[in-house]
């Protein structure tokens, strides 16, 4: 089978089936390895042999600088291709994934988070592009979604007799529960009167279409403009929420169910990104021990 052809084949099936994102995400991966194996002739998929694994992996390393974390995920596109396609390879199956160094999450500074929050407290509710922009930050911190998963809620989906979202378009396609505050509820509350008669929660007033993820990004770069914070995109301020639930006592379990991880050992991660804890345990300790 030519190369060519089981790649086309698998980014359809991806495109078909997946969401934008994850399209987009295997199309930056995969349509690199595709340019480098014809650079090197190679055409047909069956000629994929473990030099030439070997070699790509080299070129990429070495060329292009990716760090082995980026490697893992090449790979592992690689080898989906091959199975999508019925195309057996040992050697690529059975590689094992290169050594990742470990990497700490992005963070927003405890300092940083305040200027935030004091900066969209300023803004106006009754402004119905300040009130859309002040909900967006204020449900991410309170929810810890991801941005698809934000950009999906349907308003028939919001309990406000009990506080909470269910969220049926997820990464994991499992539906699941998150909770937000009073503050939020307001917020919401006012926003959704604005227009009712609409599916999903987040209208663009500044557009007049549902909002999007460069809307949101736009958003996330002029707060990190007027606050002077050097890095600040969505998906920090998940990481941002799963560190505070852990330090406010919240329990690793819950969080896996707030943050909707099939695996337990994916949000234990968040266990050594949380130093607020073991400081207080160490002072209850270092105290206890000389007294």
């Amino acid at each position: 089978m030519l190369l060519e052809n089981a790649v086309t084949n698998y980014l359809l099936h991806s495109e078909l089936v997946k969401s934008i994102n994850t399209y987009k995400y295997e199309c930056k991966h995969l349509k690199p390895m595709l340019n480098y194996f014809k650079m090197k002739g190679v055409v047909l998929i069956e000629d994929i042999d473990d030099l030439a694994i070997n070699q790509m992996i080299l070129y990429f390393k070495n060329h292009n600088n990716c760090k082995n974390i980026t490697l893992n995920k090449k790979i592992n596109l690689l080898k989906r291709v091959f199975y999508f396609n019925n195309i057996n390879n040992d050697y690529l199956f059975n590689l094992e994934k290169l050594k990742e160094d470990k990497k700490r999450f992005d963070l927003v500074k405890e300092s940083d988070l305040r200027k935030i929050i004091t900066f969209m407290l300023r803004f106006n509710d009754d402004n119905p592009v300040e009130l859309s922009e002040k909900l967006i930050i204020f449900l991410l911190l309170d929810t810890g979604v991801r941005n698809n998963e934000l950009l999906n809620i349907e308003i028939n989906n919001i309990d406000f007799d009990n506080n909470m979202i269910l969220l049926t378009k997820t990464k994991t396609k499992q539906e699941r529960i998150v909770f937000f505050t009073h503050l939020t509820k307001e917020l919401m509350i006012k926003y959704i009167s604005l227009l009712p008669e609409r599916k999903y929660l987040l209208w663009n007033y500044r557009t007049y279409k549902y909002y999007n993820y460069d809307n949101i990004r736009s958003l996330f770069n002029r707060i990190k403009e007027y606050c002077k914070i050097e890095k600040f995109h969505p998906h920090m301020l998940r990481h941002t929420f799963a560190t505070l639930f852990l330090e406010s006592g919240g329990s690793l379990v819950s969080l896996q169910q707030l943050l909707g991880h099939t695996s337990l050992k994916t949000t234990e991660i968040y266990l050594h990104m949380s130093f607020k804890h073991l400081k207080n345990d160490y002072e209850k300790h270092s105290h206890n021990l000389y007294s």
